[in-house]
Parts: structure tokens; sequence; C-alpha cells
């Protein structure tokens, strides 16, 4: 507008708009910063709970929407654990609804200790962010060896690093519910649920082969591209396979329920009596 009106040379009214343009650009990546250098302060001002527990069985790390659902079923059944989480805000908005949950950092050993890390039998480990994940188990293979480790991983590359550091079964926060979502597209697009279920448990079994053995080849892209190719193409020729198999169910009319099991054999099907 200044250069509409001939206020500005054109050269000063388009440095004008650019530092305009930036400068409204820097404001949402400036507040995100700031916010987070205000909660790193707040976290470094408070000091860790102290923890009145009494000796627990398990200890959770991490107590977001993960870790939450873990430690409400074993509190539900009696289970005597220590929770840790480095969130205030998250802890004090727990704590209005009756959950004990203690404020610190868990990678650090002091705190473990004070948990009761040396006695309990279980870690489980809920901490979203990856790298901190990381950090803790490999702390605690060091230090409390005793502890069985029970690990939440983001994705898959998460789970590889979980593996390669000693954890046996690192769970994958979305796969279950993943898995159950394609079963129950493939229900609402007309296939039975025995059937569904079998799909989904076939690709169960060959994604978790594809990333054990991924886990087994040390950060070399190529390794892990060959196995995810074998893998699926293994899978595609298991689920053809199973199409006949279904087929023949289909020709039955029995569609199976879920606590039978078909094996697609002519021996296995129902007896039916000659029309007379």
């Amino acid at each position: 507008a200044a250069q509409m009106a001939n206020v500005l040379e054109p050269e000063w009214a388009k440095s004008l708009t650019l530092a305009v343009a930036l400068s409204m650009a820097a404001t949402p990546i400036l507040l995100v910063i700031l916010n987070r250098l205000e909660q790193s302060s707040t976290e470094e001002a408070r000091e860790a709970d102290e923890i009145d527990e009494e000796q627990p069985r398990v200890i959770i790390a991490g107590f977001g929407r993960f870790g939450q659902i873990t430690g409400r079923l074993l509190l539900s059944s009696g289970v005597k654990m220590v929770v840790l989480d480095h969130d205030p805000d998250h802890i004090e908005t727990l704590r209005k609804f009756g959950m004990k949950v203690f404020y610190g950092d868990a990678t650090r050993m002091d705190l473990l200790e004070s948990a009761g890390a040396a006695k309990a039998e279980v870690l489980i480990n809920a901490i979203d962010d990856p790298q901190t994940n990381l950090q803790l188990t490999e702390m605690v293979k060091e230090h409390f060896p005793h502890l069985q480790i029970i690990a939440r991983a983001r994705d898959v590359d998460h789970y590889i690093r979980l593996r390669q550091a000693g954890v046996e079964k690192p769970e994958r926060e979305t796969f279950e519910g993943a898995l159950k979502t394609g079963r129950l597209a493939l229900e609402s697009l007309g296939l039975g649920p025995y059937e569904a279920r079998e799909r989904a448990d076939v690709f169960r079994r060959f994604n978790i082969q594809m990333v054990e053995e991924m886990a087994m080849v040390e950060n070399d892209t190529k390794a892990r591209a060959a196995v995810y190719k074998r893998t699926s193409a293994m899978l595609s020729e298991i689920i053809t396979e199973d199409r006949e198999h279904l087929s023949l169910i289909q020709r039955h009319g029995w569609q199976g329920t879920e606590e039978g099991k078909h094996t697609g054999n002519m021996a296995d099907e129902p007896e039916t009596k000659p029309s007379s």
C-alpha cells in the first residue's frame, strides 16, 4: 500500500514486505521454542518427589496414554507398583483423579533406586520419547539386570533398537489396534469373522518374523529391504493358499467361529447325510 501511494521506493517496499513475512513465519516457531524452554526450566526447578511407597513389584516409567492403561490393569489386580513421570502438570491432573504418581526423571539412577528397582521384578518402560526410552532400557540392563523389561516401541525402528538392546518382546503401541481395524474392515467388506481373524493372524506372524529378522541385521538398509521383500512374497503366497481353503469353507456354507479352527482339509469337514 505504501508503494502504491508512492511513500516508499519500490526496493524499500519489497524489503519491508519480506521482513514482515519472515517475522510472521518465525513467530510460531519462536513460541514453540519459548514454551519448551519454560517447560524445561520448570522441570529443572522442581526436585523429584520423595517416594514413600512400600516395596513395589512393578515400576512404570512414563504414565501417558500407554502407561495409564497398563497401570490401571495392574492396579485393579492389586499389584504393588511405583509410577514415575516427568510432566508436572500431567501428574497434578492424575492426582486429582486419585492416581498415585511420582514426579521425576526415570533415567536417574538415584530415583530408580528410591523407587525400589533393586528388589522390584518388572520395569514397564512406557516412556514416549524413543531416545529416552532406549537410554532407560540400557541403564536398567546394566545396573539392574534382574529386572524384566517390558518396553513400549513407538515404531518398527524403535522396536529393532530395543531388540538390539536386549529387550525380548518390545510392544509396538499401535500394532494390535491396527490389525483389529484391518479385521473389521475385511468383515465390513463381506468376509466372515473367522476368515478375517485367520488372515490377521497370518499377517501378524509374518510381520513379526520380518521385524525380528531385521533386528538381526546391523543397520544394513539393503539387507533389511531384502528381508521385507522376501517375507512379503511369502505372505502373499500364504494368503493365496488360504483363499483356496476359504473357498472350500464357503462351498460347505460354514464360516467357523472365534473358538473353532479349520484346516481346510476335506477330512475336517462336518459330515453330511446323503439325501434319500
